[in-house]
């Protein structure tokens, strides 16, 4: 559990104990309060709710893509097996990884109803700063020819980038960022209720700037 997090109930450590024999690896979930709610928070918290806090028959959907480590119980010898990968010492993506080569490895993921409270929000301005970072940290994986191809296809943003990019719509999404740009920041920093379509917008054009230089660094290094 993320020291950033705390349990709502005193029978956190019953329910894992109750759990712990249904599989290898189990998540139990992150929820969110009202009076959690800040103007300045408000980034981090709509985040919270429409991105992270859902149930665990939603999260068994697609149980491998929904972990996430903030709140999970896994058992020694699976973790000493694959362990987190060394490389990835900044925020960002080392979950994603980490579920998919648990599946990978024949492993799944069962999910439960046991959550924690995220109690760690950052302001807007801070949790735009990890998103940037956690773009960045996704393209070091990219760059690592050690990980499985496959596992970029799971990713939504890469997803939704080579799809605007074979389409031709990489050229509009970039053109509606020069204009709507500054009205996109406002919403994401300053807005009481955020875009959480501004925000996957905002990534999406932070990605292709950060591919575009890095394609443009690896041309002037190779010339």
């Amino acid at each position: 559990m993320d020291c950033d997090s705390i349990p709502p109930t005193d029978q956190f450590i019953k329910v894992y104990i109750e759990n712990k024999d249904i599989n290898e690896v189990i998540c139990g979930g992150t929820i969110y309060n009202d009076e959690q709610y800040k103007p300045e928070l408000s980034l981090r918290y709509w985040y919270g709710i429409n991105r992270e806090m859902t149930s665990a028959n939603e999260r068994n959907k697609e149980s491998n893509k929904s972990f996430t480590t903030n709140n999970f119980l896994i058992s020694k010898s699976v973790f000493e097996k694959l362990k987190f990968r060394e490389f990835l010492n900044k925020y960002g993506h080392e979950d994603s990884l980490f579920g998919f080569e648990l599946k990978k490895n024949g492993m799944s993921i069962q999910h439960i109803d046991n959550p924690v409270i995220h109690c760690g929000l950052e302001d807007n301005a801070t949790f735009l700063s990890k998103t940037r970072c956690a773009i960045d940290n996704l393209i070091l994986i990219e760059q690592d020819e050690s990980i499985d191809k496959d596992f970029f296809n799971e990713i939504n943003l890469i997803r939704a980038y080579n799809k605007s990019k074979k389409t031709g719509l990489i050229f509009i999404q970039k053109l509606f960022f020069n204009i709507f740009g500054r009205m996109i920041k406002k919403n994401l920093t300053e807005g009481a209720k955020p875009s959480m379509f501004m925000l996957d917008i905002y990534k999406l054009d932070y990605y292709s700037k950060k591919k575009f230089y890095e394609k443009k660094k690896l041309k002037n290094i190779q010339s």
